[in-house]
C-alpha cells in the first residue's frame, strides 16, 4: 500500500465530502420538519426557560363603586421555570479493508469518490434511519411481541398490529436488539444482542437468532428496541409528547399547562373527525396553531378514503379539505392540518404534532467529522490498530426538547381498515 494512499484518501474524502454532514435524506421526515438548534449548541444541558402559569392578580369595580378609589386585590404572579434536557451521543462504525482502499485510491480520485460514496451515503442514511426511529420512538419501544415460535438459538417473532410499523422493519435485517418487559425493567437478552434475519411485512413476523436461554426467556407482551438503547437513547415523540408528569425538569403534575394531550380512537379506523377532536385539545390549552399529523401508511390510506368520500358530498374544498399526492389539509379548529404519511409510525397510533415548538437540540447532529479532537477534525478514516484496514465513523449528539407540550397529541387505539 502506497504510503501517500491514508492521507490521500482523507484529503479527497475531505474534499468531496465537504458540508456532507448537512445533507438530509428524503426519507428522514421528521428530522427535517423538527429543526436542529444549530444556534444554541450544548455542552452537557440545553437550558430553555418557560412560562408555565400567568399572572392572575386581576382587580373588578364598576356599578355603585365605579369612579371610587377602590381597593386592589392581591398580586397573583406568573411564573417561569428552567426546562433542561441533554443529548444523547451516537456512534456508527464501518470499516474498509486496507487492500480494498489501496485499490480504489490508486486507480483515481473519480474512482475512489465512487468508492467512498457508496459507503458514507449508506452510513449517513443509516444514521439518519436511527435517528429517525429516535426521535419516533426513543425511551419505549419499536415493536411488542404477540407470537413467538421456534426452538434453541432462532425464534420466529410475531408482532401486534397497532406496534407494526412496516417502514421501521423494512431496514432492519442484521441489526441488533435488546428484548425486555413492557415496563423496560427486566432485560430478557442478558447474554447476547437479539440479530434481526428475515422479516415478512404481511405476516409482522421477524425472524431472529441469538443466545438460546436468552431467547427462551421472550415471552408474549415483551417489547423489542435497539441493542443497548435503554438509558442511552434520547426520549422521542412516543415518551414526550403524551407526558403528564415531569418533563424536561418541569412537573406536568403541577403545570396543567406542561401537559401532553392523548386522544384514544378506542378501536375503530381514523377518520377526520378523530383528528379534528384531537386538534381541539391542542387548542385549548396552547392557542390556535397549524398542525401536522404524522400517520402510519395503513391509516393514511384510511383517511385518505376518508377524505376521498366527504370530498364527494361538498361543494367547496376549501372550507373543508385539499386532497394533494403526498398530504392531505384539513382545516380543523386549530386552523390548518397537514396529515403526512410516515412509514415507520407504528399502524395504531399517530401523532398530531406543532413542529416549530419541537427542537432538536445537543452538540452537533449527524456528521462524519470527528469531535472534540483538536487538530483531527478532518481524520475521516481511522487506522485499526490490530486488524489491516481503516474504520469510517459517523457521530451525532442530540436530543428532543418539547417546547410546548400542551401544542402535541397523541392518538392511540386506531384499528385499520387497510391492513
Amino acid at each position: 500500500m502506497p504510503d501517500n494512499t491514508f492521507a490521500t484518501a482523507n484529503g479527497w474524502t475531505k474534499d468531496i465530502f465537504a458540508g456532507f454532514e448537512n445533507v438530509v435524506p428524503e426519507h428522514s421526515i421528521l428530522g427535517q420538519d423538527i429543526a436542529f438548534d444549530t444556534q444554541n449548541k450544548t455542552g452537557e444541558d440545553y437550558s430553555y426557560t418557560v412560562r408555565v402559569r400567568r399572572s392572575q392578580g386581576l382587580t373588578y369595580n364598576g356599578g355603585a363603586s365605579y369612579g371610587t378609589v377602590f381597593a386592589l386585590n392581591e398580586a397573583r404572579n406568573g411564573e417561569t421555570r428552567e426546562a433542561k434536557e441533554r443529548g444523547s451521543e451516537m456512534v456508527l462504525r464501518e470499516r474498509v479493508a486496507s487492500g480494498l482502499l489501496a485499490s480504489a485510491v490508486n486507480a483515481g480520485k473519480q474512482a475512489y469518490g465512487n468508492f467512498a460514496t457508496e459507503i458514507i451515503q449508506d452510513m449517513r442514511n443509516t444514521m439518519s434511519f436511527a435517528r429517525e426511529e429516535d426521535i419516533l420512538y426513543g425511551g419505549t419501544n419499536i415493536g411488542e411481541i404477540s407470537g413467538i415460535a421456534g426452538s434453541g438459538t432462532s425464534r420466529v417473532l410475531t408482532f401486534t398490529p397497532g406496534s407494526w410499523a412496516p417502514g421501521l422493519w423494512a431496514q432492519k435485517e442484521n441489526a441488533a436488539l435488546d428484548a425486555y418487559n413492557p415496563a423496560l425493567t427486566t432485560q430478557r437478552n442478558g447474554n447476547a444482542a437479539i440479530i434481526v434475519g428475515a422479516i415478512d411485512n404481511d405476516a409482522r413476523t421477524v425472524a431472529v437468532t441469538g443466545n438460546a436461554a436468552d431467547l427462551t426467556a421472550l415471552t408474549v407482551g415483551d417489547v423489542v428496541l435497539p441493542f443497548g438503547a435503554v438509558g442511552n437513547w434520547f426520549n422521542g415523540l412516543d415518551a414526550l409528547v403524551p407526558s403528564t408528569g415531569v418533563l424536561h425538569g418541569i412537573d406536568g403534575a403541577v403545570y396543567s399547562l406542561w401537559r401532553g394531550n392523548t386522544r384514544d380512537n378506542a378501536g375503530g379506523a381514523a377518520s377526520l373527525a378523530i383528528l379534528t377532536s384531537a386538534a381541539a385539545r391542542t387548542v385549548v390549552r396552547s392557542g390556535a396553531t397549524n398542525l401536522k399529523a404524522y400517520v402510519s401508511t395503513y391509516t393514511w390510506t384510511d383517511l385518505n378514503n376518508d377524505s376521498a368520500a366527504i370530498r364527494r358530498y361538498t361543494s367547496s374544498t376549501k372550507e373543508g379539505l385539499d386532497l394533494g399526492t403526498t398530504k392531505i389539509t384539513y382545516y380543523g379548529p386549530n386552523g390548518t392540518i397537514d396529515i403526512v404519511p410516515h412509514p415507520m409510525v407504528k399502524a395504531g397510533e399517530a401523532f398530531m404534532l406543532s413542529p416549530r415548538h419541537l427542537k432538536r437540540i445537543g452538540a452537533a447532529d449527524i456528521t462524519n467529522r470527528q469531535p472534540g479532537l483538536a487538530g483531527a477534525e478532518e481524520n475521516y478514516l481511522h487506522v485499526l490498530e490490530n486488524n489491516m484496514g481503516y474504520e469510517m465513523r459517523m457521530y451525532s449528539n442530540q436530543a428532543l426538547f418539547n417546547c410546548r407540550p400542551a401544542a402535541h397529541v397523541k392518538i392511540t387505539g386506531i384499528v385499520n381498515a387497510a391492513s
